[in-house]
Formats: structure tokens, C-alpha cells, sequence
């Protein structure tokens, strides 16, 4: 395990979502976060498209809102892509079938 203490942990986790894309080989990222906002943010920070994510959160029309345009809320067992982000809604009980994936756990307070 590995840890990175930051001022500014969605900056870095944009930048790695970013360096994900440019090399485009290796893992599956698979990150955990505590906000659908915090999830934009890194979305919008890291020029992701919505071919590039998964995003798993609580199905409701206050998160839909919340998300950039196009980007849709997906269920766990749609297929994984290079990069996925998961809220307080997969945070116990959650599978991950993924082996080419790496966790991470983002805590922006």
C-alpha cells in the first residue's frame, strides 16, 4: 500500500486518471471517494470522456445533476473501464471482478 498526502488529493488523482490515459496500458483504475462532485471534479480536471468512466453512485436525480454532461451513472455489473469511480454506495459489499484493476481510495475532506 502506498500513500500520498496532498493539500490537494483531487488534483493528484486527476493527474493520475490523466497519466492513465496518455499511456493507456496497465491497470484499471478503480477509486473510491466520498462525493459525486468530487468525482466531476476530477472528471473535468483530467479531460476524461464518458467512454473513459464508469461512475457508481446512489441512483437518484440529485446525483444525475451533478455529473458533466453525458456522463451517466452505471451499475456495477456494466462492464469496467480504464477508469471507475465508486461512492459511499458500493463502499461495503461491493465486488470487484477486475484483474487488471488497481484500488484507490481518495479522502478529500
Amino acid at each position: 500500500m502506498n500513500r500520498i498526502k496532498t493539500p490537494s488529493p483531487l488534483r493528484v488523482a486527476a493527474e493520475m486518471c490523466r497519466n492513465k490515459m496518455v499511456d493507456g496500458v496497465g491497470s484499471n483504475y478503480h477509486m473510491f471517494m466520498n462525493s459525486v462532485r468530487g468525482i466531476t471534479e476530477i472528471i473535468q480536471l483530467a479531460s476524461l470522456r464518458p467512454e473513459d468512466c464508469r461512475i457508481i453512485c446512489a441512483k437518484n436525480s440529485t446525483n444525475k445533476t451533478k455529473l458533466p454532461a453525458g456522463f451517466e451513472i452505471a451499475s456495477t455489473t456494466d462492464p469496467v473501464k480504464r477508469i471507475n469511480f465508486y461512492t459511499s454506495t458500493c463502499f461495503e459489499g461491493c465486488d470487484l471482478k477486475d484483474t487488471e484493476g488497481r484500488i484507490f481510495i481518495i479522502c478529500d475532506p
